[in-house]
């Protein structure tokens, strides 16, 4: 691992998270809980506790809050890598959601962090 993927694990590692399943019983990720609910339930519970950011991982998630209006703000993280293939960013999204870049941030990796609101 590269000295800022161990930055990133020691961040990531140190927050807390929450992971949706259905099928998964247990989590021992460090500051991990895990819901077994309905995810659009949990996640407007979630929106309406003190701590109202909530960061989303995962491709499919991502696209199924944003196709049920759950997503405020988005947060890009832009890789210098290159594979040539790999997953669209957000599949079945077919109605348009102009975005509004309100922040950017370049890292001493080369990541560019882009931020946008809706």
């Amino acid at each position: 691992m590269t000295k800022s993927m161990l930055e990133f694990a020691g961040i990531i590692n140190s927050i807390p998270k929450i992971v949706f399943s259905k099928t998964l019983k247990e989590v021992s990720w460090n500051n991990t809980r895990l819901i077994n609910g309905e995810a659009i339930e949990e996640i407007m519970k979630l929106k309406n506790e003190p701590q109202k950011n909530v960061s989303v991982g995962g491709l499919s998630f991502a696209s199924y809050l944003l196709k049920n209006d759950l997503i405020d703000e988005f947060w890009f993280l832009i890789q210098p890598i290159i594979l040539g293939n790999g997953k669209h960013l957000f599949n079945g999204i077919t109605n348009r959601h102009n975005l509004k870049l309100v922040n950017s941030k370049t890292f001493n990796s080369g990541v560019v962090a882009l931020n946008y609101k809706k």
